[in-house]
């Protein structure tokens, strides 16, 4: 091997090597500016307002990170159950107004924190499509009958009845009686994005056990 060309493989190794090293301290910088961030979150527990302290955070960071590494990372933090519930509540429905889309964003979310990620998608999903006011909207604790109401509004696409189906089995735990409604409230190929919600709610909780 010629001095030149040891001199062109010690310069590569060399870039390769500054190349990792790079990536390596951006790396720690990204973590750094999560943790701080997610910690930032968990300051706005004792404010006045802390739904308007944390939105801003929870939506920044969803900006380069999933809402599962959001939610995880809040679970795993030295925080109640009820402020992880909280602030996980936030995440969801900032991922469904990031995505506008409830089955890409309830994809997205973990089910810690009592499932509050999934519990805010849904919710946002209702108050966009159909105009409900956030604090007339849990989903985890409406009626077959208000199910009922609500679906027929929300099942005009397979998107958002995705969500329906979500709730539907969330509330009654029966698979047989959750797809007879389903039945009840959609027609044609929406009647699908139900029965999906369904199955994913059914399959995320055997998951989870």
């Amino acid at each position: 091997m010629t001095r030149p060309h040891v001199r062109a493989v010690r310069r590569s190794l060399l870039l390769i090597a500054i190349g990792f090293l790079l990536g390596f301290l951006v790396q720690l910088v990204i973590e750094r500016d999560f943790t701080q961030r997610v910690q930032g979150i968990i300051e706005c527990a004792p404010t006045e307002d802390p739904l308007e302290c944390a939105r801003p955070l929870v939506r920044e960071l969803l900006q380069k990170h999933a809402a599962s590494e959001v939610v995880d990372a809040l679970s795993e933090a030295s925080i109640s159950q009820s402020q992880c519930h909280y602030f996980s509540h936030i995440v969801g429905q900032e991922t469904y107004m990031k995505y506008r889309s409830t089955e890409r964003a309830l994809a997205e979310c973990s089910r810690a924190c009592g499932v509050a990620c999934i519990h805010g998608t849904i919710g946002q999903s209702f108050v966009a499509e159909i105009g409900l006011q956030e604090d007339e909207v849990d989903p985890e604790h409406l009626s077959t009958t208000e199910i009922r109401q609500i679906g027929k509004g929300l099942c005009k696409t397979s998107n958002t009845c995705h969500g329906v189906g979500h709730v539907l089995f969330m509330n009654i735990r029966d698979f047989t009686r959750a797809l007879s409604i389903c039945d009840e409230i959609v027609t044609g190929r929406s009647r699908g994005g139900c029965y999906t919600g369904i199955f994913m709610e059914f399959s995320d909780e055997l998951v989870s056990m």
